[in-house]
């Protein structure tokens, strides 16, 4: 949808300093979902896609690729599969890459 003058429409807030936002992009799923990464908490959050309520909440604490465990690794960035009903989300410094099917939410 296009406004003349450009209007918020929807509004969420997932915590501080949000880095990435995603939509699923698979056939079938097409904006169905939407997906919201930050720095603060450590966590993203996978949404309806239409009304933007919370459907799942996934913290990003863990161990690292040097199996340490980090309190705070962030969410750098998330890109939608256009071929998979999935989410690759990078975590930043855990030095992981979550792929997060969104078929069976």
């Amino acid at each position: 949808l296009y406004m003349d003058p450009p209007q918020t429409v929807a509004e969420i807030k997932i915590g501080s300093e949000a880095r990435s936002v995603e939509t699923s992009k698979a056939k079938g799923f097409e904006d169905k979902y939407a997906i919201a990464g930050g720095y603060w908490p450590p966590q993203y959050v996978i949404m309806d896609g239409a009304t933007l309520k919370p459907l799942k909440l996934v913290s990003t604490r863990g161990v690292t690729v040097d199996g340490e465990y980090h309190p705070e690794p962030r969410v750098a960035s998330i890109v939608a599969s256009m071929t998979k009903p999935e989410w690759v989300v990078n975590i930043k410094e855990s030095g992981l890459i979550q792929l997060v099917d969104y078929s069976d939410i």
